[in-house]
Formats: structure tokens, sequence, C-alpha cells
């Protein structure tokens, strides 16, 4: 049975946090994912693998928080991004909130990088309040999954809006991957005499230098990959893999 706390009563959540005090917390964004793939990829991952979850693990699945920060994103149709103090005090309120309501395991199931270090700032915060916070980035976890898996990728590492993003989402919302639209593109970085390294870093001899910009100036179609080799084959062995090792850690994190 998944228990979801936005269908409960109050009461049904007050006898909730009797009989288990972690909290699954599914986060997103809505920032553009290449042309073929929906602005809420990140959230509906999110949502995705916390229901599924929810299935398996003694634990109350909270309301996802559809959408972050994704301020390098500006100039793409369709983006919301929130201000990182509004979103970091959103956060605050959102997990304090839930702790006082006797869930104080905290687990984020964050696919979205601009998300990280505001919710680390909000668990450090909070620690000191008796809750106990966690996080996994599921798209980051593919690269290990994929590994232990064996899956067949042609891209090596995950990127943003390629082959590994692409497979997941051909499992979640297969009618909302428009594969007509879907390119492979390589980021180039803006910066004269350096390479691309990352939405933040770009190479310069060797060294790494965080150059601060907006992605439009390193891709022109919000994908910094190849999503060309995409299959839901290979998107449901990432989602089987979350599923088996997320489910694990909350045995876990239910000690600590």
């Amino acid at each position: 049975m998944i228990r979801e706390l936005e269908y409960m009563t109050w009461l049904e959540a007050r006898d909730a946090a009797k009989e288990t005090d972690t909290v699954l917390i599914p986060i997103g964004a809505l920032e553009p994912q290449g042309p073929h793939l929906p602005l809420g990829t990140d959230t509906l991952a999110a949502k995705y693998a916390a229901l599924k979850l929810a299935e398996k693990a003694n634990v109350v699945l909270a309301p996802s928080i559809n959408f972050g920060y994704s301020g390098w994103f500006k100039g793409f149709q369709g983006l919301i991004t929130i201000r990182k103090d509004t979103m970091t005090d959103l956060l605050r309120q959102y997990c304090r909130s839930l702790a006082e309501s006797g869930f104080k395991r905290q687990l984020f199931l964050s696919p979205h990088l601009g998300n990280n270090d505001l919710i680390g700032e909000v668990g450090i915060e909070l620690r000191e309040e008796g809750v106990k916070m966690a996080l996994i980035n599921l798209w980051h976890a593919t690269n290990p999954i994929a590994k232990i898996k064996n899956i067949d990728f042609k891209e090596n590492v995950f990127t943003h809006a390629g082959e590994i993003m692409t497979s997941v989402m051909m499992v979640i919302t297969p009618d909302s991957v428009k594969m007509n639209a879907a390119i492979a593109e390589q980021p180039k970085s803006a910066v004269p005499g350096c390479n691309f390294g990352t939405m933040f870093d770009v190479n310069f001899n060797g060294l790494n230098y965080v150059v601060y910009r907006f992605s439009g100036e390193d891709t022109k179609s919000g994908s910094y990959g190849d999503p060309m080799a995409a299959t839901a084959e290979k998107g449901k062995q990432v989602i089987d893999g979350w599923l088996e090792n997320i489910t694990a850690f909350i045995e876990n994190f239910q000690k600590y």
C-alpha cells in the first residue's frame, strides 16, 4: 500500500507517523531537456521512482516539489526557476513542517543538480533539530548502476537529455518522448580557446575553470548528449537499479 500524505486526513497522518518516521520527498525542476523530452523530466523521474519505492518500503510519500533553481537555463521557453534564497527557505519550511508532524527521517529523490546544495544547507541546519536528512541524485546514480548491471549504453556517462535520460523517460512517459525531434548535440564552449567541461566548467590547457554563463551560450537545443541509441529496455534496467539500491539504503537509513 502506498501511503501518500496529500491523500490522508490529519488523523491518518498522525497514525502513519507512529508507524514510520521516514518520508520520501520527490523534487525536480521545470527546464529544457533538449527538443525531445518534456520540461518536467526531472520531476517526472523523481515522482515515478518515489511511487515505486513507496510500494516496497516502510515510508510515507510526501507531495512532490515540481520546480527548483535552474537559473543557467534562462532564455529557453517554459522554464520556471526559483531564486536560491527563496527555494532554500521553501525547503526549510517544508522539511520543518514534516518534522513537526513526526517525520524526522527525510529522503529526497532529486534528479536535478541545481537543488542539491540547497537541500544540503537545510539538511545541516535541521540536523540540529533532530532531523535526519538524506538525498540521492537519481541521474548521477545511473553511471554506477549502468556498470553494475552491464547496461549497453553507447554514451559512457550520463549526459543531460542524452541516452540514459531518454531511455528512462521512454518507460515513464513514452508518449512525451519526441524522438522525431531528437538531435545529438555536443556542447561547445563559448569561451575562446577553451573546451566545454560541464554546465559550469571549461577546460583550458588541462585545467578546469568555472565560468558562470547561461546554457544557451554552449547549446542551442538544450541537449548535452546523444539520445539516439535510447531504448525503453535500457531505461527499465536503470529504474530497476534505482529501486533495488534505494530500497536497501532506506532499511539502513531507518537504523541511523
